[in-house]
């Protein structure tokens, strides 16, 4: 039985083209509006990221990078080869660890 197919994407900065985030969805589009919706509540430091974009009326690009069904593997290995010290992770893919969420925004 083959698995789900799912995009492995990324998040750039819509000034300087940056690639800072990497992530899976299955509905790219879906998964760009959800960071938005998110970030006026999350607390994590993409959504911070994108807080502040929006701050500016500006909102990140994204990318399809790949579509395949071994998407833990896929993100792992891209968020590795494309970590600089600038993405913003919190884990090294496929996993969503506990994020300490603070109050307000």
């Amino acid at each position: 039985m083959t698995g789900r197919i799912s995009a492995i994407y990324s998040l750039h900065c819509p000034v300087t083209g940056e690639l800072r985030y990497i992530g899976k969805a299955n509905d790219p589009a879906a998964r760009l509006k959800s960071h938005l919706r998110d970030s006026r509540v999350r607390m994590t430091p993409v959504y911070a990221w994108i807080r502040k974009l929006a701050a500016q009326g500006l909102t990140p690009s994204m990318q399809v990078i790949e579509w395949t069904a071994a998407w833990k593997e896929a993100e792992t290995r891209l968020i590795g080869e494309h970590a600089d010290g600038r993405t913003l992770h919190l884990a090294e893919g496929g996993a969503k660890p506990a994020w300490p969420e603070a109050a307000g925004a």
